[in-house]
């Protein structure tokens, strides 16, 4: 699942607020005292934790995930709230068995993270981050032994495809230097003030928020086979977002957002402003338009909207842990070598990629969170799969990690995205792409096709017993009338399908690329996540009506 508003993701579940006084610098290195206890308590389980007679551990891993965030919200051109609020968090993996066969449990150690993971202290107190450390290792211990048991059990009473649990990785060592990095609490919250107070000026928007997130984070990863691994990184957000009412109800809302390294890398402070009113624009087109009804037939996506149909259609459906799992579809196990989308399309999932055209890529990182160096990964080539999205969980007909495993804060590692690019050799310019959008709904006898941009967010089901589909939301709608081409903005569908037949029918693509970053919701929790794709004009889509619930407007006229 993928979520396009950033900003609003990254705002869930913050609940302790710390205010603090503007300018102070982040850049402080807390890592070493965490790194060398880490070590030490890892040093001192390997060679003397077991119970009685059973097994030792073979495996143990400890990660921890520090993350400096201050977070800036304004409306009506005041600020609701300021704060830093610094957490440290450890994830500790303890693996009773061997490679081939160990105490792992699957899609069980996705969901069961009591055992395995808590907040870490934020002090330099070695005494207390060894303590915290001895406690999750000794759980994860008694319950990899209880899980070894069981999963030999199971092995003699139950047919199931035997794939070794874990593969063998050598040593990686690397440290990122420390980096001061600054936030002007002041500067910026002036700016969001200013820039909340434009929306007045659009009386069909009911409410409004401007908001800026800036994270600078750290992960120290240490493992039993003598990875140590201490990757640095930031990510500024600047969001804005709106809400009203349509003239029969319907509940109406447009976001954008804006990613960057560091805050001054955004743009200025007018092409903020350009931003607000581009949405309050679209906001009273939207109050006055038309209920789009149920449509299949001919559209054009844009990149922002290309890009989420491939991750939800085809990227997650690439995921390692999803070839090995029972529970899930396997849309696309024992397909290596067969052509899978059209011809003149390919996919490559590459994390050491930082920008594309100057933009920031959200997916962007040097090792992933098993400590595994990332790799650039041709997933599908000319419409021919070649690989999947592989963490340490082996996949079969593959040898190694390929450095995509990844997960947030607590939760073990799975296969995941990072910067998913689409490419092609069947590209148009953009009007030459809406005239075939005309003739092909010609052909459809179709009066009209659709124009599909920015996505809100989209959703996919990918187990077993479930409805192999996928939902995306679109936040603009257009109809291209066939008889002139003018285009008309519609609003309350949402597109569905089925991801193998809707990647199936696009029938060319745009030479417009543009790169989207949003966060994606796993197994393995929230990752942030980037695509890159052309526009792409589909032979066939499904619109369905969006649920509806309408509310009556304010009674009294805003003050």
């Amino acid at each position: 699942m993928k979520i396009k508003n950033a900003g609003e993701f990254l705002i869930i579940g913050i609940f302790i607020f710390i205010i603090l006084v503007p300018g102070v610098c982040i850049g402080a290195d807390l890592r070493q005292s965490a790194l060398q206890a880490m070590q030490t308590e890892l040093i001192r389980s390997k060679n003397e934790l077991r119970y009685q007679d059973f097994e030792k551990p073979y495996f143990i891993a400890y990660r921890v995930d520090a993350d400096r965030r201050y977070s800036l919200r304004a409306k009506h051109g005041s600020l609701l709230r300021s704060y830093f609020w610094p957490t440290r968090s450890i994830y500790v993996e303890v693996r009773v068995g061997d490679y081939k066969l160990d105490s792992s449990r699957g899609s069980e150690d996705f969901w069961d993270r009591s055992w395995f993971s808590t907040l870490f202290p934020l002090d330099d107190d070695t005494a207390a981050i060894r303590h915290i450390l001895w406690l999750l290792t000794d759980k994860g211990y008694k319950k990899a032994l209880i899980s070894y048991a069981k999963k030999k059990g199971e092995r003699a009473s139950e047919m199931k495809e035997e794939i070794d649990d874990l593969w063998p990785e050598p040593p990686h060592e690397f440290i990122d230097p420390p980096k001061e990095l600054k936030f002007d609490m002041k500067f910026w919250s002036e700016r969001l003030k200013r820039i909340s107070n434009l929306f007045s000026k659009y009386p069909a928007i009911l409410d409004s928020e401007v908001s800026l997130t800036f994270d600078d984070f750290y992960t120290i990863v240490v493992n039993s086979e003598g990875t140590k691994v201490v990757t640095e990184g930031s990510r500024a957000f600047f969001s804005l977002s709106c809400s009203g009412l349509a003239k029969d109800g319907m509940p109406l809302d447009l976001q954008r957002t804006i990613v960057e390294e560091t805050p001054e890398k955004f743009p200025g402070e007018s092409t903020m402003k350009n931003l607000v009113e581009e949405v309050g624009g679209k906001m009273e087109m939207l109050v006055n338009a038309e209920v789009c009804n149920p449509y299949i037939g001919p559209a054009i996506f844009d990149p922002e909207s290309a890009g989420v149909l491939f991750h939800e259609a085809i990227g997650h459906r690439l995921e390692g842990e999803g070839q090995r799992e029972e529970i899930e579809g396997q849309t696309f196990k024992g397909k290596i070598g067969e052509r899978i989308i059209p011809d003149f399309l390919t996919i490559i999932d590459d994390p050491l990629q930082k920008e594309f055209n100057g933009k920031f890529l959200n997916g962007y990182y040097k090792f992933d969170d098993e400590g595994v160096p990332g790799e650039k990964v041709a997933l599908v080539e000319n419409g021919v799969l070649k690989n999947y999205l592989l963490s340490r969980a082996p996949v079969k007909g593959f040898a190694r990690s390929n450095g995509h495993g990844r997960g947030s804060e607590g939760f073990k590692p799975a296969g995941r995205m990072s910067n998913l690019f689409i490419k092609s050799s069947k590209e148009y310019e953009l009007n030459k792409l809406k005239e075939m959008l005309i003739e092909e709904c010609r052909k459809q006898n179709k009066p009209y096709g659709l124009i599909i941009k920015k996505m809100k967010s989209g959703d996919t089901q990918t187990k077993k017993g479930g409805y192999q589909a996928f939902r995306t939301t679109p936040q603009e709608v257009w109809l291209v009338s066939v008889e002139d081409g003018s285009e008309t903005l519609v609003r309350g569908v949402e597109m569905v399908g089925t991801p193998l037949i809707t990647v199936n029918k696009i029938l060319a693509t745009g030479k417009d690329y543009e790169a989207t970053n949003s966060f994606c919701g796993g197994r393995s929790g929230w990752i942030p996540v980037s695509s890159i794709s052309p526009s792409i004009l589909v032979e066939q889509v499904e619109l369905q009506r969006t649920e509806e619930k309408k509310e009556r407007p304010p009674l009294l006229p805003a003050p």
